[in-house]
């Protein structure tokens, strides 16, 4: 049985993603080996260490502690990769499910309206997998153990929501 997770005192629950050091480590190491080949008969020596430079700044951040988590407070949650934030509201989600891979997925409610470049790939996750959107990590927690907690925030903001 998985622990609960607490509130802090902000009000909310930091759940902290998991280190993805090797794996963008491996990935860099391919894509430099990639661009050095490319660029071995061009004299490329330039461009390769600018492009290394490059990567290597987009992959250190994502190594950095505090880069990659999931915040829950009363209101919503907020999904944090390489330090920039997606937040939802609890009352934009119709519920959150697990799907057959094992990721923690939801479908946005009827009232929400997404600018164009996000309501086409809102319409592509659907047709694909049948939701909306899915989160890129269970933070610790089994998949089942995040999407119950999640669903039980999402109906304690219902409950605590005054009625219109």
């Amino acid at each position: 049985m998985e622990a609960e997770p607490v509130w802090d005192r902000a009000g909310r629950i930091v759940l902290p993603g998991r280190s993805m050091g090797r794996v963008f480590l491996i990935v860099f190491a391919v894509f430099l080996g990639c661009v050095f080949a490319a660029c071995k008969g061009y004299g490329g020596a330039k461009l390769m260490s600018g492009v290394g430079l490059l990567a290597s700044i987009f992959f250190g951040i994502q190594l950095l502690p505090g880069a990659n988590r999931l915040e829950l407070t009363r209101a919503g949650f907020t999904c944090i990769m390489a330090f920039c934030r997606y937040p939802v509201a609890w009352r934009d989600v119709s519920l959150f499910a697990v799907d057959e891979m094992g990721n923690v997925v939801w479908n946005y409610a009827a009232h929400v309206v997404h600018e164009s470049r996000k309501a086409r790939s809102v319409r592509i996750a659907r047709q694909r997998s049948g939701y909306d959107a899915c989160l890129p990590d269970t933070y610790g927690l089994s998949a089942g153990a995040l999407a119950a907690l999640m669903n039980r925030l999402k109906a304690e903001a219902k409950e605590e929501a005054p009625s219109v």
